[in-house]
C-alpha cells in the first residue's frame, strides 16, 4: 500500500512538472513579437503541447484502462475491421513507423493532435498571454483522459477548433476540421449539432405559446426549455436505445446499453458531481458576459449537468460530458484572467476534480504512471 502511494506521488510530481514546462512555453509564446506569424504560431503550439503530449505518449501498457487494447490493436492492425477510418490509418502508419514494435508512435500521434488543436482552439478565444489558466484546467479535468480514451479526446479538440473557425465565418476550413473530428470519433457530432442549434437560436431567446383563439399567451425561455428537455431525455432514449441495441451490430451495442452505475450512487454521486456543479455555477455566473460573440459556447456548456446525470444510466451519454467540460473551461478561463477571485476558484475546482477523479476514484487507471521503457 505504501509502495502504491509513493508511486502515485511520483506520478503526480512528473505530471505536474510537465504542466509547469508547458506553462513556461506559454509565457515565452505570449512575449514573442512574431507570435501572430502563422509558422511561429504553430511552432509555439507544438512546444506548448510537447511536455504533456510526451508524458501521455510514452506511457506503458498498465497506464490507462484502454491502453492494453490499443496496444493489441497496434500489433494486430491488419485484422482490425472496426473503428474510425483515422484510427485504422494511424494504426497502419504507427506500426510501420514504429517497425512493428514501438506502439508509443500511436500514442504520440493522438496526444500531439489533441494538445496542438487544444492550444489552437484556446488561442482563438483567449489572449495568448493568458492561456495558462485554461491549460491548467484542461490538464486537471481532461488531460489524463488522453491516456485512456485518446480517440475521443482528439475528437473533442478538433471539433471545437472546427466550430471556432465556423464562428469566424471560415466555413470551408471549419467544415473540413469538423468532418475530421467526426472521423476521429463519431460523438463529436454533438458539438456540431450544438453549434448549429444555438447559432440558429442566437437571436431568438423565447418561444410564445398561444391557446387556440383565446388571449392566453405565455413565453418560455427557449434555452431553459432545451435544458429541461435534456434532463427528461432518459424517458425517451431508454426505450429507443433498447430498440437500437437489438438492431445494431454486436460491436456497437455497448453504446446503446442503459445501465445504472450503482457503485457511485449515494455519497459517491455527491462527490462525483459536486466539482461539476461548481464548474456549471461559475460558467453560468460569469461565462456569458465574457463570450458575447460566442454565445453558443455558453449554451452548450449548460448541457454538462444533464449529460452527467443522464450518464449514470447510459455509457454513451456519459462519454459526451467531455465536450461541455471544455466549453466551461474556455468560458471560466476568459473571466479568470481578469479576476484573481475567479482564478483562485478555478484552480481550487481543478485540483478538487483532479484529486477526486484520478487520485481517489482512479476511474481511468492512470496512477501509478508507468513509462514505455519500464516494462522492458
Amino acid at each position: 500500500m505504501i509502495y502504491l502511494w509513493n508511486a502515485d506521488i511520483r506520478s503526480l510530481i512528473i505530471y505536474m512538472s510537465c504542466i509547469l514546462m508547458s506553462s513556461l512555453f506559454v509565457h515565452f509564446y505570449g512575449n514573442q513579437k512574431q507570435a501572430d506569424d502563422f509558422v511561429h504560431k504553430w511552432l509555439n503550439y507544438i512546444l506548448i503541447s510537447m511536455p504533456v503530449a510526451i508524458f501521455i505518449g510514452f506511457r506503458g501498457k498498465t497506464t490507462g484502462a484502454d491502453t492494453a487494447t490499443y496496444i493489441r490493436h497496434f500489433f494486430n492492425y491488419d485484422t482490425i475491421n472496426y473503428g474510425e477510418v483515422t484510427y485504422k490509418l494511424f494504426l497502419f502508419l504507427s506500426n510501420h513507423i514504429g517497425k512493428g514494435r514501438y506502439y508509443t508512435v500511436l500514442f504520440l500521434i493522438y496526444s500531439f493532435i489533441t494538445m496542438i488543436f487544444l492550444v489552437a482552439t484556446l488561442d482563438v478565444y483567449i489572449d495568448n498571454k493568458k492561456l495558462n489558466c485554461a491549460l491548467f484546467m484542461f490538464y486537471c479535468f481532461l488531460g489524463l483522459y488522453m491516456a485512456d480514451q485518446m480517440r475521443q479526446l482528439a475528437s473533442v479538440t478538433l471539433s471545437f477548433f472546427g466550430c471556432a473557425l465556423l464562428q469566424k465565418k471560415k466555413y470551408l476550413m471549419g467544415c473540413i476540421w469538423t468532418v475530421l473530428a467526426t472521423l476521429m470519433h463519431i460523438s463529436s457530432l454533438v458539438v456540431l449539432a450544438g453549434w448549429i442549434l444555438f447559432y440558429v437560436l442566437r437571436n431568438r431567446s423565447r418561444v410564445i405559446f398561444t391557446f387556440g383563439n383565446s388571449n392566453i399567451r405565455f413565453a418560455v425561455n427557449l434555452r431553459v426549455l432545451i435544458f429541461i428537455a435534456s434532463l427528461a431525455l432518459p424517458l425517451f432514449y431508454i426505450p429507443l436505445f433498447q430498440i437500437c441495441a437489438i438492431i445494431v451490430p454486436e460491436r456497437f451495442k455497448q453504446y446503446f446499453t442503459t445501465r445504472v452505475f450503482v457503485q457511485r450512487i449515494g455519497w459517491g454521486l455527491l462527490v462525483d458531481v459536486m466539482p461539476l456543479i461548481f464548474l456549471i455555477f461559475f460558467t453560468w455566473q460569469y461565462g456569458k458576459k465574457e463570450m458575447a460573440d460566442n454565445e453558443w459556447l455558453y449554451d452548450f456548456a449548460m448541457l454538462l449537468l444533464p449529460f452527467r446525470i443522464i450518464g449514470y444510466f447510459s455509457y454513451f451519454i456519459a462519454r459526451l460530458i467531455y465536450y461541455p467540460i471544455l466549453a466551461c473551461i474556455i468560458l471560466i478561463s476568459a473571466k479568470a484572467v481578469k479576476s484573481k477571485k475567479i482564478l483562485c476558484a478555478a484552480i481550487i475546482m481543478s485540483i478538487g476534480y483532479f484529486s477526486i477523479t484520478y487520485m481517489y476514484f482512479d476511474l481511468h487507471e492512470i496512477f501509478p504512471y508507468v513509462t514505455f521503457w519500464e516494462i522492458f
